[in-house]
């Protein structure tokens, strides 16, 4: 059985774990299933975390929620047990409650952010959602690029990027490596940052094994938070 509910609450602060005192409109989704593990529940916000088999899903549809509920400075609540079913909670914040600054968790508070540029470049379309979704959480101003091709083209266009965020193996056209260079040889002040799951063999054929920095896939979000922070901030040898 699937019940959805939709109510308006008011927090204590207490209630949810992290989320301030106010008023929210909370939407729940609760099922009467086999329920989940403490193990699986703590991890099923993680980009690429799946219990499906390899190819039956990309672990990427929860994370995605949990970005957009963030990037509205909600929360989202868990509760779950083997065979005792699962209930969701998201907690949105109401429209006439004060500035956004005051829903921030502590959570957030502690990932660092920025406004700069930063051209992400992504060829799986599911993949490019979640972590534009992610990076404008931390503030970051996005254009988008879904392959390297493009990702060129918008470089010509327009070179006042602070960063480059690229997968590395991309079919059709450059691959991460490839374009970094090209970025580099357009605006020696960008940064870089290369992503992949299987980024060994390539950067070896490129003799780029040490020439970029390199975040591995899966990567958490406090994780991509600090990455990006600590190569925006760094000073230019």
């Amino acid at each position: 059985m699937l019940e959805i509910e939709a109510r308006n609450v008011v927090l204590d602060g207490e209630a949810v774990a992290g989320c301030p005192a106010g008023s929210y409109v909370r939407l729940s989704v609760s099922d009467t299933g086999q329920g989940m593990s403490p193990e699986v529940r703590d991890r099923i916000f993680e980009p690429f975390f799946t219990t499906k088999e390899v190819g039956k899903g990309t672990g990427l549809g929860l994370s995605m929620v949990y970005g957009f509920v963030r990037q509205s400075g909600g929360y989202i609540s868990v509760e779950s047990a083997p065979n005792a079913g699962t209930t969701i909670s998201l907690y949105l914040p109401r429209a006439n409650q004060e500035a956004r600054d005051e829903v921030e968790t502590e959570q957030t508070r502690a990932m660092p952010g920025g406004s700069e540029r930063i051209l992400l470049v992504e060829d799986n379309e599911d993949l490019l959602e979640v972590v534009s979704a992610m990076l404008t959480s931390f503030g970051y101003r996005i254009r988008l690029a879904h392959n390297g091709t493009e990702a060129i083209r918008i470089l010509d266009s327009d070179q006042g990027f602070d960063l480059l965020f690229s997968d590395v193996v991309m079919p059709n056209g450059p691959n991460g490596v490839e374009l970094a260079r090209e970025a580099k040889r357009r605006n020696s002040r960008i940064k870089i940052l290369l992503t992949s799951g299987y980024v060994g063999d390539v950067l070896a054929r490129h003799g780029a094994t040490d020439e970029f920095p390199i975040i591995h896939k899966p990567f958490g979000v406090a994780e991509l938070a600090q990455r990006l922070h600590s190569l925006l901030q760094k000073e230019d040898s």
